[in-house]
Order: C-alpha cells, then sequence, then structure tokens
C-alpha cells in the first residue's frame, strides 16, 4: 500500500537508508529492521532458528549475523535500486495530478459560462449606454447651451 504513493516510497526509502547506515557499525539496525522483516519478510527475515532464538532471549543481536547482514545489504540494494525512479516517477505524477485539480477547479460549466455571458452582455450595453448619455451631455454643455443661449436671450 506504501508504494502507492510518492511519500509512502519516501517513508519505506528513509528506513532502507536507515538500515544500511547501521550495520556498518556493526549492531543490528532494531526497530527499522524489524519493521522491513514486517512489510518484505521474503527479503529481510532471518532464518528460522535465529528467530526463535531471539524471542526467546528478546535480543536482536542473537540472530545477526555476517551471513544474514550480507543478505540484508544486498537486499537493501536492490529495493532501493528499484524504489528510488519509482518515487521519482510517483512525485512527478502526483504533482501532475494537483496541477491539474487546481485547473480544473478554475473551468466553469456550460451553464456558468453562459450565465456570465450574458452579465458581461448586460454589461457592455450599460456602459456603451452612459458613454453615449455622457458624450451628449458634454456636446450640450459645449456647443448646445451658448449656442442656444445666444439664440434666445
Amino acid at each position: 500500500m506504501l508504494e502507492q504513493h510518492a511519500a509512502g516510497v519516501k517513508h519505506i526509502l528513509d528506513v532502507m537508508r536507515a538500515v544500511r547506515t547501521d550495520p556498518s557499525s556493526g549492531t543490528p539496525p532494531g526497530h527499522h529492521l524489524e519493521w522491513l522483516i514486517t512489510e518484505y519478510p521474503a527479503d529481510f527475515a532471518p532464518d528460522p532458528p535465529h528467530e526463535r532464538d531471539a524471542r526467546e532471549d528478546g535480543e536482536t543481536g542473537r540472530w545477526w549475523t555476517e551471513e544474514y547482514g550480507q543478505r540484508v545489504r544486498t537486499a537493501l540494494d536492490r529495493h532501493l535500486q528499484r524504489l528510488t525512479p519509482r518515487w521519482i516517477r510517483l512525485a512527478e505524477f502526483e504533482e501532475q495530478q494537483l496541477e491539474a485539480a487546481i485547473d480544473a477547479a478554475g473551468l466553469l460549466d456550460e451553464k456558468e459560462v453562459l450565465r456570465l455571458t450574458r452579465y458581461e452582455k448586460t454589461i457592455d450595453n450599460l456602459l456603451d449606454r452612459a458613454t453615449k448619455r455622457l458624450e451628449a451631455t458634454q456636446r450640450r454643455r459645449r456647443f448646445g447651451q451658448t449656442q442656444l443661449g445666444n439664440i434666445f436671450p
């Protein structure tokens, strides 16, 4: 389920990188490895006898062997190579989906477009009418009143 989303794949990669750094110190990686064993048992589960010893003693260090460490490192490398490009593709895809959703939210449906067109046409007509009235009033002030005043005392 985590591998279907960019954030989930990023989490898996972070856990794997944390496990990858721990084995170099010579100590078992702890709860990160336990999570990987749960999620990817085919790749990270220890051999059954060692697993039983660890459960009885409560120590995770008893089943950590050099052979098991090498197997974990190989599995980590394989998964990191597989998941890194997947994370990049998913992140790009999710970003494109988000941008498309934002763009789609700004689009209007057919009825809204018709209604807005009618409003715009009404506003344009009102503006044209007001402009004509203004021009007529300005002409009357400039020419009509002075000429009328001279004609009709």
